[in-house]
């Protein structure tokens, strides 16, 4: 069962950023990936997307493996700086953070 399901995906404000810590379905991937590749959206995930990530900008989705916990701290830093970076962007400037493809 999706939290966010395709209504709730499509619904999403344009530079809206979806970060999902709970489960990898909680999120209706396909209508996510969808939004992701135009570039409306940008996502991170504490777990690898299941779908064909191709022609989605680095810089617009950020998914670790299952086993986050257990990664170094510099890369857990990494991910915590970088969706810090975009709330930030977002609740200030109404818009996600820049490039974020140096992660």
């Amino acid at each position: 069962m999706n939290a966010l399901d395709r209504t709730s995906v499509e619904s999403l404000k344009k530079g809206s950023v979806v970060i999902n810590a709970a489960f990898p379905e909680a999120v209706d991937q396909e209508a996510l990936l969808s939004r992701l590749r135009t570039g409306e959206l940008s996502a991170a995930f504490d777990a690898p997307i299941h779908g064909d990530t191709s022609g989605i900008p680095r810089a617009r989705l950020v998914q670790s493996n299952m086993q986050t916990a257990f990664n170094t701290g510099a890369s857990n830093q990494r991910i915590s700086d970088w969706v810090t970076r975009a709330m930030i962007a977002l609740l200030s400037e109404g818009r996600p953070a820049g490039d974020q493809s140096r992660i």
